[in-house]
């Protein structure tokens, strides 16, 4: 019997300034949408997921296969919502930290508001390679019970 090749998979973190020029409620709207959209997105490329957005940013993990990833990442570098994508970290994972998500919005339901209780509202804008292992085990922390999307 053959042996089944088991593709190694990533985690990619990276975090951008938000472009979206509206009120409160059409930005949340606007976000959730673009949760939906990459829920089905990743769905298709076998990615999965979180998204933080908080004062005029956006911090995104993803993970999956390279390829996949390097595409998506390539095509969220050219959407004007947002400018300024920095790449915080890319490094083989050994298991999907976020496989019941295809894509998950942290902020929801006061998980942002836990998440800066625990890691201080100061340093996320100060995000770097140190501090990102940290912030993707305080975001599982703080997400709601899994629920597959």
């Amino acid at each position: 019997m053959p042996e089944e090749t088991v593709l190694p998979f990533y985690r990619l973190l990276y975090r951008s300034k938000i472009t979206l020029n509206m009120s409160h409620d059409e930005l949340n709207r606007q976000i959730d949408d673009i949760v939906a959209s990459s829920c089905t997105a990743n769905a298709d490329v076998g990615l999965t997921g979180a998204l933080i957005a908080f004062e005029g940013m956006f911090i995104q993990v993803l993970e999956g296969s390279l390829a996949p990833l390097e595409r998506t990442f390539e095509r969220i570098c050219c959407d004007l919502r947002h400018r300024h994508v920095q790449l915080v970290d890319l490094a083989a994972a050994e298991q999907r930290l976020f496989a019941d998500w295809n894509m998950v919005r942290v902020d929801h339901d006061g998980g942002l508001a836990r998440l800066y209780d625990m890691l201080g509202k100061s340093e996320l804008p100060h995000l770097d390679v140190a501090k990102a292992s940290s912030l993707i085990s305080l975001m599982l922390s703080v997400l709601p019970p899994s629920r597959a999307h």
